[in-house]
């Protein structure tokens, strides 16, 4: 039973990624949607098994509730709305002096020049995850 409950929160993140920023609404209205759709091919047993997995306590329970409260309008009205396109965010490859490659996403509002401001070449960043680790920009590709 495990191996279908991951499925379900696999499907879950990977689903509610492509909806924008992430909001607990759009989370609720997501799950909500996951929820009968589950319920629709599984049934019950495994619809309540998605709740239990994703280990909403009482008050996302309550959350999903008053995003179907009555006079809310329909589901698929809601689902809808929550999917919304948002701009795609721009992509930028930073090569660092002590050989470092990250890539990375900025706002989709930003030009080229302002990205390139916040990149400049020379200017220093730390780059550890653990541990500070400060190096210099070499180069700055914008990707997207």
């Amino acid at each position: 039973m495990k191996k279908h409950l991951e499925t379900f929160s696999e499907r879950l993140l990977k689903e509610n990624s492509k909806y924008g920023p992430g909001s607990k609404h759009n989370e609720y209205v997501k799950t909500i949607e996951l929820f009968e759709d589950i319920y629709k091919e599984k049934g019950l047993y495994f619809a309540l098994a998605l709740l239990y997995d994703s280990q909403y306590d009482n008050k996302d329970l309550v959350g999903m509730m008053e995003v179907l409260k009555p006079g809310k309008g329909k589901i698929s009205d809601i689902i809808k709305e929550s999917k919304k396109e948002y701009p795609d965010l721009r992509v930028v490859e930073v090569t660092y002096e002590n050989g470092d490659k990250i890539t990375t996403s900025m706002a989709a509002d930003l030009t080229d020049k302002e990205i390139k401001d916040y990149f400049e070449v020379g200017k220093e960043f730390n780059i550890g995850s653990v541990k500070d680790l400060l190096s210099k920009v070499k180069s700055v590709k914008i990707i997207k």
